[in-house]
């Protein structure tokens, strides 16, 4: 039997920015959106996910901000386990990918420095 996985564009919850008169303002961007790959019948730390951010950066010890600019930056998680997210609100499947193709290949073709090629 086939566990292809299942590639699912994601919608996430962004705190008070998802919440009333936020979400009248900002429309899509009140919500936070990604790409979710995981298995067919997942269990645990199985997923991978990937999205785009122009957030402040910063570094968990000195606290300075490694993205004062705010640039947009592509942010690959792997051995992610989707349920504990706490912020996701929905997904929905777009496609399947073989088990076959790994994880870098799906990486590199999906960011952003891809698409300018």
């Amino acid at each position: 039997m086939s566990n292809k996985r299942r590639v699912m564009v994601t919608i996430n919850h962004r705190d008070r920015l998802s919440l009333r008169e936020h979400r009248a303002q900002l429309g899509f961007a009140a919500y936070h959106w990604g790409i979710l790959i995981q298995p067919k019948n997942t269990k645990g730390s199985d997923s991978s996910t990937y999205d785009v951010s122009d957030a402040a950066m910063p570094d968990p010890h000195t606290r300075v901000d490694h993205n004062p600019n705010r640039d947009w930056i592509f942010r690959p998680k792997h051995r992610v386990n989707a349920e504990l997210s706490g912020r996701l609100l929905g997904r929905v499947m777009v496609g399947k990918v073989p088990n076959n193709v790994p994880d870098a290949h799906i990486e590199a073709s999906s960011s952003p420095s891809a698409a300018s090629d």
